[in-house]
């Protein structure tokens, strides 16, 4: 069912006769080199369905287990061949021939995989699951590595063929098949993306999340209204199926966003992305929007003493009688509907502070009292219309 055909096995027995004649008579020595012994139990390959349950219908699947049960690794030969689609063609008898990739693969013993899964990523640059092209008919073709035995010097006789459990024999010639048809004119999988959470409000962040049922190579994303998406914040998965960017911020001004990811259904696994990407480009676009927040937001307090700001290290330095304000950092700020709450706290006893009816992000001003040397905490709280968000406890 391939191209190139195994070679078939033959036990052979060499002899070989040395006579060293000394004198007038000779000594004859027959050396005779015995088989190897053969490799003991099966090498099943089977077809597997969309669940990975071994079936006998070799037209309609693109996968195969293949389970050593000998007690040594065997070396098999993975080999597709894809062919043009034909309507009809495929039945009883068909053969695609037209080779394409050739793999040696290891199996070790005891071991079984199905071909190709996620346990095969280490191939997944030549044979991907799904490898079908569409409007292609795929052939894969699994059988013993004869080359790979004669060149270190192992007969090939002594290693089991690929042997099909239902028919209860080795598949002819030794080659184990599946066959599928792909009559789709559109390879690409059903790409999914999500954004966490998807009603972000502004100067948050985001995280962005793109999942494909089929490996994925060469991927890249692309957005608008989004002013950086670090590559260090990229997450994916082994099998090339999830991707995930944490902590995107999503800018300070309110409206769409739009991100989309795109990836390429087949690498050849030589060169540079461009030069390997040699199936369909698929991609997926997110849209969400970004909304101001219901109410403002206050991030931190600062301190005006005398009309200067104070930074960290200078708040030890307020003396009675300097007069203090309060003011808010804050985004989404609306004037028309948006205030501020302000207090102090002296120990226990609290001192309430208006906003400043000039800006309301500032408190009104307060005046240390002379007696009023001590510790301060201060509070700011957000307020729209007549409700306000509750006070943050002290700390």
């Amino acid at each position: 069912m391939t191209t190139q055909l195994p070679s078939l096995k033959i036990l052979k027995y060499f002899f070989a006769a040395l006579v060293f004649f000394i004198g007038g008579f000779f000594v004859s020595i027959q050396l005779n080199s015995a088989p190897a012994e053969a490799a003991s139990g099966r090498l099943i390959c089977m077809p597997v369905d969309e669940n990975g349950n071994i079936t006998n219908d070799k037209y309609s699947y693109d996968r195969m287990l293949v389970k050593n049960e000998t007690n040594e690794d065997i070396q098999i030969v993975l080999q597709t061949n894809l062919c043009d689609y034909q309507e009809g063609a495929v039945k009883e008898g068909y053969e695609c021939n037209e080779f394409e990739e050739r793999l040696p693969y290891p199996i070790k013993a005891g071991e079984a995989k199905i071909i190709p899964s996620s346990q095969t990523t280490d191939i997944r640059h030549h044979i991907a699951p799904n490898w079908v092209s569409c409007m292609k008919t795929g052939q894969l073709d699994i059988f013993v590595d004869d080359d790979h035995y004669r060149s270190i010097g192992v007969d090939p006789n002594t290693i089991p063929d690929c042997y099909n459990t239902v028919d209860n024999r080795e598949w002819e010639g030794g080659i184990a098949y599946t066959i599928k048809e792909n009559p789709n004119p559109n390879c690409c999988p059903d790409l999914n993306i999500a954004v966490d959470p998807d009603s972000p409000q502004v100067g948050s962040n985001v995280t962005i999340k793109a999942t494909s049922p089929y490996s994925l190579v060469c991927t890249g994303e692309s957005y608008t209204g989004l002013n950086n998406v670090p590559a260090n914040r990229l997450e994916r998965t082994a099998d090339l199926r999830t991707w995930i960017w944490e902590d995107v911020p999503v800018g300070n001004t309110p409206g769409l966003r739009t991100f989309t990811f795109k990836g390429n259904t087949k690498d050849s696994g030589v060169g540079e992305c461009d030069a390997r990407a040699i199936g369909d480009w698929c991609e997926v676009t997110a849209e969400f929007f970004v909304e101001e927040p219901s109410s403002p937001q206050c991030n931190n307090i600062s301190f005006f003493a005398d009309g200067a700001q104070l930074s960290a290290t200078q708040l030890g330095q307020i003396r009675p009688g300097q007069e203090v304000k309060l003011k808010c950092g804050s985004t989404g700020f609306k004037q028309e509907t948006d205030r501020y709450e302000y207090r102090l706290f002296k120990g226990s006893t609290e001192i309430p502070l208006e906003s400043d009816a000039a800006d309301p992000t500032y408190s009104e001003p307060y005046t240390i009292t002379a007696d009023g040397a001590g510790s301060y905490f201060a509070q700011c709280r957000t307020c729209r219309s007549l409700e306000c968000e509750p006070w943050e406890p002290l700390k």
